[in-house]
């Protein structure tokens, strides 16, 4: 049984069994048991971010469930500002959407926390007809866990605005206090179930917000609960009687939902490596926390170093750089506009911007209009060496048949070309040396598809992000 400072979560009911996950119409990721980790089941970034979700947002999740959220309505009333909360004004007829994103705003909490806690608790986001009870207890805040009184909960805090408003304060009270409660950051001993003649396990709590949770419901998930994520435990199962849900349904819906919620740790490391490496510039806030969200969110690294290779920004750059190095002058306007539309489009990557160039007259007339220097150059840009006089006797009768850019093309398209830039984009971003298995795994792919394609597989890499936690 919980006392005052460790009551919120739904009855014994729910805890041993009636109150289930249940798998979403759509789905942002599926959960697999193994990815359940009881020390981290939800991150701090993760848990305390109220900008998760706009209204908006809220409003377009309830119309994509079944439940009565969608169009549900109430008189709020106004709550002061609090070390907790920044404090709620009140309004009529708010809809239930409007009710979570004011008090996620108001109490710093990720709206999906809300309405995952709404459907572990009392099914609030997929019931068309709910009982009166789970509007009343929606949240589970002041439930506690009672074998006498299981049903059990404190009247002055029923209604959906009311318990949404005050487990969200409630999250921050533990947050603010942590050393008022039994699970906080470190081993703890955390129950199965609130059955007095089950088990207890070691739990190695490694956030805030893992502790908020345990807190909030005091049990861990047993092998036999996590048997069979989306239900109850198998009969069969010797640990059957002593499994409980609540932590685990917790999990499983926001997996579901809106995707992992235990990211591994470092995605701002991961960005802000990235930023410096691509754009030469540390992050702005909001480029941080975007990024950051991505990351976390959906596990894949590849979105973020794709979008930024693609960027206005990264594509300005490139262009610039092309002409200062090539040209030897800035960017008139018109080529600015001309490139950045062509790079924009997919009609030319953005490395083969120098290529252009390079064939151009007026580099060619930088070079003395000399078949020999331009074939040298040519050299020293894609090979990283000088021509001999063997392959300039090789290529200067190709630029008569071919001109300018047939020869440039076909020694950039070189094998030798691609494996030597390859190693220098080892070399930039991962500080060492290509090795065998690289070159053979990116050779065709920087012929086929680019440049971009290889800085985006190495910056989106588990090397490039073991590296980026280091510096």
């Amino acid at each position: 049984m919980r006392g005052m400072k460790t009551f919120g979560a739904a009855a014994l009911t729910a805890m041993i069994g009636t109150l289930l996950a249940v798998a979403p119409t759509t789905s942002a990721q599926a959960a697999t048991a193994s990815d359940f980790d009881p020390g981290y089941i939800i991150s701090d970034d993760i848990f305390f971010d109220e900008g998760a979700m706009s209204e908006s947002a809220i409003q377009a999740f309830l119309d994509g469930r079944s439940g009565v959220l969608k169009t549900y309505r109430q008189d709020t009333t106004s709550k002061p500002s609090s070390p907790r909360c920044s404090g709620y004004e009140g309004a009529t007829q708010e809809s239930a959407a409007r009710i979570i994103f004011k008090v996620a705003q108001a109490c710093g909490i990720n709206p999906q926390v809300i309405l995952v806690t709404l459907e572990k608790e009392t099914s609030m986001i997929t019931r068309s007809n709910p009982e009166a009870w789970r509007f009343d207890r929606a949240m589970g805040y002041y439930c506690p866990d009672d074998p006498n009184n299981p049903g059990w909960c404190n009247p002055t805090f029923a209604g959906f605005f009311n318990q949404v408003y005050n487990a969200s304060a409630q999250f921050q009270r533990y947050t603010q206090n942590p050393g008022d409660y039994a699970y906080k950051i470190g081993l703890s001993t955390v129950k199965y179930s609130p059955r007095a003649s089950c088990d207890v396990g070691t739990v190695n709590i490694r956030n805030q917000a893992t502790a908020n949770l345990y807190i909030y419901t005091p049990y861990q998930p047993n092998d036999a609960a996590m048997a069979n994520l989306y239900g109850s435990a198998p009969a069969s199962h010797p640990n059957a009687p002593c499994a409980s849900y609540g932590n685990r349904n917790f999990w499983v819906l926001f997996t579901d939902w809106f995707g992992k919620p235990n990211p591994p740790a470092g995605a701002d490391k991961f960005v802000t490596a990235i930023y410096q490496d691509i754009l030469g510039r540390k992050p702005d806030p909001s480029g941080l926390t975007t990024w950051v969200r991505t990351v976390n969110t959906t596990g894949n690294r590849t979105i973020v170093s794709d979008s930024i290779l693609t960027s206005f920004e990264y594509r300005l750059s490139r262009i610039d750089q092309a002409y200062n190095e090539i040209l030897a002058r800035g960017a008139d306007p018109a080529g600015h506009n001309t490139w950045l539309t062509l790079t924009g489009n997919g009609t030319v990557r953005i490395d083969e911007v120098t290529l252009v160039f390079v064939e151009s007259d007026e580099y060619f007339i930088r070079l003395g209009s000399s078949n020999r220097n331009f074939i040298d150059a040519v050299y020293q840009r894609y090979l990283g060496r000088s021509a001999g006089d063997s392959e300039i006797a090789h290529w200067e009768p190709l630029i008569a048949s071919s001109g300018r850019g047939g020869v440039t093309r076909a020694i950039y398209g070189s094998v030798e070309s691609a494996q030597g830039r390859i190693a220098g984009l080892y070399n930039k971003y991962l500080g060492r040396g290509l090795d065998p298995a690289g070159l053979n795994t990116w050779t065709p792919i920087i012929q086929s598809r680019g440049d971009n394609a290889i800085r985006s597989g190495i910056v989106s890499s588990e090397e490039y992000w073991l590296k980026a936690q280091t510096r």
